[in-house]
């Protein structure tokens, strides 16, 4: 297993991830496949060079196939191709070693809903969970079936080695 692997199987894998509390969003049809669409991170960019060295280190991550730098909103995308995952401490680690100080990561995904040890998650491809837990997560997993959902929200990374945290801000039904 090569190490960016390694460390994505670790930083996916350290536990199912928490949940917070979500907001149903009306249901739609997607294009999008299963896996890590989207990440978006909060980030003072007030030197244009930096930020195109923060793009540069960004972009040489698996998986990522775009880095948008949006100097006058403060933040980065970084779209994924379709159907994969990176390691959410891995991109906190880049912008941080790229010496900025990274204020939030939102996350944007797709999956199934899915139940691990008794608990609801959303399933990603090569075995990789999401914990859902919050106000909506009965009535997700009672209306999702084997559909496909996205869920978007904002991600906590646990502190001492804890497994990181996404506050579902809405998904929706495929």
């Amino acid at each position: 297993m090569s190490t960016r692997a390694g460390t994505l199987a670790g930083a996916l894998l350290v536990g199912l991830w928490a949940l917070g509390t979500g907001v149903v969003g009306a249901s739609h049809q997607s294009g999008r496949e299963p896996g890590m669409v989207e990440i978006v991170i909060s980030v003072e960019l007030s030197c244009p060079s930096c930020a195109q060295g923060l793009e540069r280190r960004l972009s040489r991550l698996e998986h990522v196939n775009r880095v948008e730098i949006q100097v006058d909103e403060s933040r980065v995308v970084v779209g994924l191709e379709p159907g994969t995952s990176v390691g959410l401490q891995e991109v906190w680690d880049v912008v941080r070693n790229a010496g900025f100080t990274p204020e939030t990561l939102a996350l944007t995904a797709v999956g199934r809903v899915v139940e691990v040890n008794g608990a609801v998650a959303l399933g990603l491809p090569d075995a990789l969970v999401l914990a859902l837990a919050g106000d909506h997560v009965a009535e997700l997993a009672t209306t999702a079936g084997q559909n496909l959902v996205e869920v978007e929200g904002d991600v906590g990374l646990g502190a001492g080695g804890s497994a990181p945290s996404v506050t579902v801000r809405r998904f929706d039904l495929r």
